[in-house]
């Protein structure tokens, strides 16, 4: 009756009656087949964008002693007549909220930091770290899961005049489950505790017990941003959590991470069971009550690096007295990239010297030679201008006055997201590292290095 196309029955009647109109109705919108859906199929049951209803109180009728031994036995999922009598311990019932669609953070709220699935990388680390991501981007800051969003709000914590601090998993722009946390007197990394719980998609959660809860890595099960009642591995059962590079349980499999799950039901449940949700988005927002309760904060997105106490805008290029010189790059990091401002001379002949004139930074090298002037590096003479590698080492030159100078072949410090980027091994007929990064993260090498030009092997 309900597939008639899918079991091609569409021309075999042999009723008298009119045919049934051939086209297949879905379970998740038939009101017969809904409740079963919602709880035999719940994966399922999260393609249908609707809220979740029940007839069922969401109550245990029996005492809680009762209820919290059938749910230990395994009773909930055998008998209804259990599910019927504890049904907010067994979980078949689930809060009455009526979830909201939105693009942009709810009012009150400021978006502070938005994952994505399946965007890789550590997501704790993203967030404690300094770096940004599509600070700029207008098309990232919402809560839907296209890009990626970390403005540099956060790491101007005591600027923000944070009191409330929300966590939540989206899907399709859809809250799905939420907690409210304390954030008076608190600092980035802190306010991730049971003692700040205020409210929750769950209730007040806060006095129940819990084996762990916290931003950084469990050590037991490598779930970060973890709520738990029970830690054990792959046996995990708890509220919300987001998997990271560290976690590797049977639930995960095929997934790419980060993943961001949910409990469906009113209580804590097992992570590989069926009442499990899964969203598309893990957002962090801050409720500021700065300008006599203004919505927004008063620190601006940030458009260039801030260099001991002076901010230079992107692509601007300045000198740290006669000791360094540095750039603003153009990647939306905020991090100022710093060389030294003079060459370093080494193995000078005895007839050169490093003379500093007045009001120079940098010393010039004087000779006194007679004849073709040279440079000898390692008992090898070489002619003004030439240029050699001293294997993977050292890129050397021989100046005009007769003396080298040698700096690193390679950048030895970048300035990238250690979290999300890593350095490849060279290749062949090659010295050095190059980063590898996510194609939102943009390079730029120091100054004074650019790509390395390297020798082709037979």
């Amino acid at each position: 009756r309900n597939c008639p196309a899918f079991c091609n029955m569409c021309h075999h009647s042999t009723v008298t009656t009119p045919p049934p109109q051939c086209n297949d109705k879905s379970l998740c919108t038939s009101l017969a087949f809904k409740p079963w859906a919602q709880q035999n199929c719940p994966n399922f049951d999260q393609l249908c964008q609707g809220p979740t209803t029940t007839s069922v109180p969401c109550v245990d009728k029996d005492s809680p002693s009762l209820c919290q031994s059938a749910v230990t036995n395994g009773f909930c999922s055998q008998f209804a007549s259990v599910r019927d009598r504890c049904a907010k311990s067994c979980g078949v019932c689930t809060v009455a909220t009526t979830p909201s669609t939105s693009t942009a953070p709810p009012s009150g709220w400021q978006l502070l930091f938005k994952g994505v699935e399946n965007m890789g990388g550590d997501l704790f680390q993203l967030w404690a770290g300094g770096q940004t991501i599509n600070p700029l981007d207008p098309t990232a800051a919402n809560l839907f899961p296209q890009k990626p969003y970390k403005p540099d709000l956060s790491n101007h914590w005591n600027s923000l005049c944070l009191d409330k601090i929300k966590v939540s998993i989206y899907k399709h722009g859809v809250e799905k489950a939420y907690i409210v946390f304390d954030a008076r007197n608190s600092d980035k990394l802190n306010w991730f505790s049971s003692d700040r719980i205020i409210d929750s998609s769950w209730g007040n959660i806060a006095s129940i017990p819990k084996q762990f809860i916290g931003m950084q890595t469990d050590p037991s099960t490598g779930l970060q941003f973890s709520v738990t009642q029970t830690s054990q591995q792959c046996s995990t059962t708890g509220w919300i959590m987001v998997t990271s590079p560290q976690s590797n349980c049977f639930y995960e499999k095929g997934l790419q991470k980060p993943s961001f799950f949910y409990s469906m039901t009113n209580t804590a449940v097992n992570w590989g069971s069926a009442q499990k949700g899964m969203g598309d988005v893990f957002a962090i927002q801050g409720h500021s009550t700065c300008s006599n309760g203004s919505t927004t904060t008063p620190v601006p997105p940030p458009t260039g690096c801030t260099y001991k106490g002076t901010l230079h805008q992107e692509g601007e290029m300045w000198t740290d007295g006669c000791e360094k010189n540095c750039t603003c790059p153009k990647d939306q990091s905020g991090i100022a990239q710093c060389v030294p401002r003079c060459p370093v001379y080494q193995g000078l002949p005895s007839q050169c010297h490093v003379v500093k004139q007045p009001g120079q930074c940098c010393g010039q090298v004087y000779c006194n030679f007679t004849g073709m002037i040279t440079c000898n590096y390692k008992g090898k003479d070489y002619v003004v201008g030439d240029k050699w590698d001293d294997g993977c080492d050292l890129s050397c030159e021989c100046l005009a006055n007769g003396a080298y100078s040698c700096k690193q072949k390679c950048v030895n410090h970048w300035n990238i997201p250690k979290s999300i980027c890593s350095l490849a091994e060279p290749e062949p007929g090659c010295c050095c590292q190059v980063p590898k990064c996510p194609s939102y993260v943009v390079i730029q090498y120091p100054q004074g290095y650019g790509p390395e030009v390297c020798t082709p092997t037979r």
